[in-house]
């Protein structure tokens, strides 16, 4: 498949930046903000950062041939540069990175569509790429490239810019984050997921979390808004730009797309009427048919048809680390270890199998869950209310599920709470048993998807 990226040369006008010393004009292979990933005639960008500052790893970069690099002018002026590599100076390293993309989508004609939700964002991206992609060309962002550094370089390095359809997630952190992507890659349709107590600690509440999200609803390029009707705020969202609405879910007939079970059978019905009996999703979860909703919401009004979608439907999978089942020395582990929010841990509960095959203990590797705030005792106190009914055995990993071990420890329960990861590891190893299942689940940063490496 060509690639049609941005040549140095428009990078260079882009910017209206002068290069130093010397101009080249070739295509950019791959735009990096990482020294470690850079490969030879990658284009290097000098992010600074909390932690470490990009301008440190130039004369690395140069060695394994980056192509050039774009620096601050307050660098070039307190640094004499020798570099042999061109090197471009602009003002706000971030806003230029931010800028390359913003104009690279204005030269060429796509469909975006943008998802963003506290939950469900990677999933529903995923599931919406496979239901597009037999029927049209379709660009995503990777992974859960979402943020203001991440999908600039997701735009730049994987829509190659002859796609129909590029499919972005939007993240946030804070007011306004969704605002400037949008202005970068203005969606044609927008989608928001759910709204939960998740990345809170920045925002306060979830009133606010409502506040950033509908951000996606306010371009004017916007045609189509895709809401849950039970998410909360609706009427504020649904009141957000002048955007048509429309309404999915799971559990009332009076949305827009509404699914239902029937025997083995799913059945959606939308304002054309109940689509034929579609095949049931090959995956665990129920929160997983509201991720599959919004996909398939954004399908119809791309005009995909239902048979179109009935083919697709019995190939679809999760991405990795979600309710992944892994069975190993008879032990069944449910791999849900992509990250972790009130929401999707009750979800993950909800969706362990029944005592068919596997009818030892459900034992539980929880770990905490993090950037909560002030709501962090509270979510994970009614995480161990939640688990008391679905599991036999809880072994919580990080001092955030204190409350876990208090509300077990309270009812009689078997509880560990483990402060590393090699207590986690001791404690599993001395209670498992084949026959058992074992759910993993915890924030991205407690990587329990490598409890795995140890059975």
């Amino acid at each position: 498949m060509s690639v049609n990226r941005l040549t140095f040369h428009e990078i260079c006008q882009i910017l209206n930046s002068p290069v130093f010393p010397a101009e080249i004009d070739s295509f950019t292979p791959s735009v990096v903000v990482d020294s470690r990933l850079l490969q030879k005639n990658d284009l290097f960008i000098a992010l600074p950062g909390e932690k470490t500052d990009g301008h440190h790893f130039l004369n690395e970069v140069e060695k394994k041939g980056a192509a050039a690099a774009i620096v601050s002018n307050d660098f070039l002026r307190q640094n004499k540069t020798n570099f042999h590599m061109p090197i471009l100076g602009v003002d706000d390293v971030l806003e230029a990175l931010q800028k390359l993309a913003q104009e690279y989508l204005k030269q060429r004609q796509v469909k975006i569509v943008a998802i963003t939700g506290s939950v469900g964002k990677t999933t529903t991206k995923h599931l919406l790429f496979q239901l597009l992609q037999k029927h049209f060309s379709v660009a995503f962002s990777p992974g859960n490239q979402n943020s203001q550094i991440g999908l600039p370089l997701s735009i730049l390095n994987h829509y190659h810019g002859h796609e129909d359809v590029l499919i972005l997630e939007m993240g946030m952190t804070a007011q306004g984050h969704i605002q400037k992507l949008i202005e970068i890659a203005p969606p044609d349709i927008a989608i928001v997921t759910a709204l939960e107590l998740v990345h809170v600690a920045g925002v306060h509440s979830l009133e606010n979390i409502a506040h950033a999200k509908r951000e996606i609803l306010t371009h004017p390029k916007t045609m189509l808004g895709l809401i849950p009707s039970e998410i909360p705020f609706y009427a504020l969202l649904h009141e957000t730009g002048t955007c048509r609405k429309q309404s999915f879910s799971t559990l009332s007939i009076q949305a827009d797309y509404c699914l239902h079970e029937q025997d083995q059978h799913l059945q959606i019905r939308d304002s054309q009427g109940l689509s034929p009996l579609l095949p049931r999703l090959p995956f665990l979860g129920k929160h997983n048919q509201h991720n599959f909703l919004a996909a398939i919401s954004a399908c119809r009004a791309l005009g995909m048809t239902w048979s179109d979608i009935q083919q697709v439907i019995p190939t679809l999978t999760l991405p990795e680390r979600r309710l992944e089942q892994v069975i190993k020395k008879g032990i069944l582990f449910i791999n849900d270890s992509y990250n972790a929010a009130l929401t999707s841990v009750k979800a993950a509960l909800d969706a362990l199998p029944p005592p068919l095959q596997f009818s030892g203990k459900r034992i539980g590797v929880i770990g905490e869950m993090v950037e909560l705030g002030t709501f962090s005792e509270a979510c994970h106190r009614e995480v161990g209310i939640l688990s008391l009914a679905k599991l036999d055995l809880m072994i919580c990993y990080g001092d955030g599920c204190l409350p876990i071990e208090e509300v077990w420890k309270k009812h009689n329960k078997p509880v560990h709470l483990t402060l590393t990861f090699e207590q986690v590891i001791a404690e599993l190893k001395q209670h498992v048993l084949p026959g058992d299942v074992v759910l993993l689940k915890g924030s991205n940063k407690k990587q329990l998807w490598k409890v795995l490496e140890y059975f």
